[in-house]
C-alpha cells in the first residue's frame, strides 16, 4: 500500500496592528488598555515620575492593585493574557502611561 501525502490545507492568518495607548496620569482611576477578546500581550511603560497602580478591575488604588509600577516601570502581562480592561492611577498626576497591545 503506498504512502499518500496529506493534503495541504492553507491556513487563515489573520494580521492586525498593535493598539498603542497613551493615557495621560490621573488620581482617580482610568482605563489603560480596553477590552479586547483577540489580545495576545500587553506591554504598559510608565512614562512618570510617580507611581502608577494597574488593576485587573476596576477597584484600583495604591492599597488595590495587581502590579505597582514605578517611574520609568515597564511591566508584560503574563500567559494566559487577560482580555478584560486593564485599569490605571497614578499617586500624582505627572506623566503618562504607554501601551502597546499584541493580537
Amino acid at each position: 500500500m503506498a504512502i499518500q501525502p496529506l493534503p495541504i490545507v492553507p491556513a487563515t492568518i489573520i494580521i492586525l496592528p498593535p493598539g498603542n495607548f497613551i493615557v495621560a496620569a490621573s488620581i482617580t482611576p482610568v482605563v489603560l488598555v480596553p477590552t479586547n477578546s483577540m489580545r495576545r500581550m500587553v506591554t504598559i511603560y510608565n512614562d512618570s515620575t510617580a507611581v502608577l497602580y494597574v488593576a485587573l478591575n476596576t477597584i484600583v488604588s495604591s492599597t488595590n492593585y495587581t502590579v505597582q509600577l514605578f517611574p520609568q516601570d515597564y511591566f508584560e502581562l503574563p500567559i494566559p493574557i487577560y482580555t478584560g480592561d486593564i485599569w490605571g492611577v497614578w499617586a500624582a498626576v505627572n506623566g503618562r502611561a504607554n501601551s502597546m497591545e499584541f493580537y
